[in-house]
């Protein structure tokens, strides 16, 4: 049973596709955590049809605050505004932050904690961007000829 100091998390919980945590539980904690950075990013490319661009550009083209292609609630408060804004910001900070420094900087040791905590973070972003629908494709939005 857990303490008021102590929690059990099931790696399996968080909400990570088969593939990032069967990389964590085969001893990967630093691949399970780029894996699993890298597909939330190829997720939004195939929700917005554009393979063409990738990272920060293809976040903020997808989830801008005025216009956006995706969004996962109406903005029609400043909750909601609030919300669509931070999915945005988290991928923003994800994609800096996570999949730029894991794949990068690979002689650093990354503990299971340090990836459950990531992970974590990752599942919850997943969860949220699989919430997300198509709204708008405009000019910015399609693939350059």
């Amino acid at each position: 049973m857990d303490s008021p100091n102590q929690v059990t998390i099931r790696i399996s919980d968080l909400g990570i596709s088969d593939y990032a945590l069967g990389l964590f539980e085969s001893g990967y904690p630093r691949d399970a955590i780029r894996h699993e950075a890298q597909d939330l990013l190829n997720e939004l490319q195939q929700r917005i049809g554009r393979d063409d661009i990738d990272g920060q550009t293809l976040i903020e083209i997808a989830l801008r605050d005025n216009k956006p292609i995706l969004e996962f609630n109406q903005r029609s408060t400043p909750k909601e505004r609030d919300e669509h804004a931070s999915l945005r910001l988290f991928l923003l900070g994800v994609n800096r932050a996570v999949r730029n420094v894991y794949s990068h900087d690979v002689r650093t040791d990354v503990s299971a904690l340090e990836a459950t905590i990531w992970l974590g973070l990752l599942g919850r972003l997943r969860d949220q961007l699989e919430r997300t629908y198509l709204v708008s494709i405009g000019p910015e939005s399609q693939k350059a000829d």
